[in-house]
């Protein structure tokens, strides 16, 4: 299917964001490459910032996986959750794996995209979910749920940023990265499923 002229900006201007940055980015740039004129530009986004913000809340619907529908589940058990969420995260991740850094660079430098995405209603939800599944195994303190999320998130995130460094510094050098990031992925899994009993 073909894409429409404010797709092809979109996904014109999301390649370049990801590369560059907000501020290293023109409207020249995004027009050259998305093969729309200014003109055309500005008729769908008024500003690069509105240019920004739809590819900000795109990848915020791809960074923040549907972790609510699979801790909304009701034929699984909260173990089979915390296995399927990782999964979930890990085949993102692989998938778009500049996408972490991309968002924190550009959240620390403009704050207010935060306010402007799903991204606080997306962890409160999420956070109020594992407080409800945790609660089922042991008494749980009101934030338990967000530290969870937070730690889950982070676990999963980190090999992914810091993979320049922690292909020099892992411990076997023989294996290969995407070995790493398997083994990787079934030590988080370890860690969060006994984190809880």
């Amino acid at each position: 299917m073909a894409l429409g002229s404010q797709e092809k900006i979109l996904e014109a201007a999301h390649s370049l964001f990801e590369e560059k940055g907000f501020s290293g980015v023109t409207m020249r740039e995004i027009s050259d490459k998305s093969g729309m004129n200014k003109g055309l530009l500005h008729y769908y986004f008024k500003s690069k910032q509105a240019i920004f913000l739809g590819v900000f809340k795109s990848v915020i619907r791809i960074m923040f996986v549907n972790i609510s529908g699979i801790l909304e589940r009701t034929d699984i058990d909260f173990d089979t959750k915390i296995e399927l969420m990782i999964d979930a995260y890990y085949s993102m991740l692989t998938k778009h794996p500049k996408l972490p850094l991309f968002v924190l660079s550009e959240l620390s430098k403009i704050k207010e995209f935060t306010s402007n995405t799903e991204i606080p209603n997306t962890l409160k939800d999420a956070s109020k979910l594992i407080e409800e599944n945790l609660g089922k195994y042991k008494k749980v303190n009101e934030g338990d749920g967000f530290h969870f999320l937070i730690n889950l998130i982070s676990l999963c995130v980190f090999p992914f940023i810091a993979q320049p460094m922690l292909q020099v510094v892992k411990p076997n050098k023989e294996e290969s990265y995407s070995d790493f990031l398997a083994s990787r992925k079934s030590h988080i899994k370890n860690i969060l499923i006994h984190a809880y009993k």
